[in-house]
């Protein structure tokens, strides 16, 4: 019963966010201090069978630690 939100394929599939409405840019900090700026024009708008989208690829040594929006 109910609807999946958030379904991941395997256990490396982690979800970073979801935002309703960015108008600014996204900034990803990673554990190895590595800060990767996202515009807000790079987001699509997915349905709830959509891929989502891959903004940035960390390595496989390196997580998220924080996001300023």
């Amino acid at each position: 019963m109910g609807t999946t939100v958030v379904q991941f394929t395997d256990k490396e599939d982690h979800l970073l966010l979801m935002l309703p409405v960015l108008r600014s840019p996204l900034k990803i900090i990673s554990n190895q201090q590595n800060v990767y700026v996202i515009q807000s024009e790079q987001f699509q708008a997915w349905g709830k069978d959509g891929p989502g989208d891959l903004l940035v690829e960390l390595s496989s040594q390196e997580w998220l630690r924080t996001f300023i929006g």
